[in-house]
């Protein structure tokens, strides 16, 4: 099966905070919800997340789906 599109990616972040000023503000991603993550959205993306935000001691890569 061969992969069509990337539905969202999740990034571990060692200040949220300042990553949800950073994909609010300056990006322009809309947060749609938060229970310890953020979850963002593009504009143009209404009915998913395309980025989620975990804070953790260690900046990287959590998983692509």
């Amino acid at each position: 099966m061969a992969v069509s599109r990337i539905g969202y990616i999740s990034l571990y972040v060692t200040d949220l905070e300042a990553a949800r000023h950073h994909y609010l503000n300056v990006v322009g991603l809309r947060e749609t919800d938060g229970a310890g993550r953020l979850y963002l959205q593009a504009a143009d993306n209404q009915d998913h997340h395309c980025l989620i935000l975990t804070q953790a001691p260690r900046a990287g890569l959590d998983h692509v789906a």
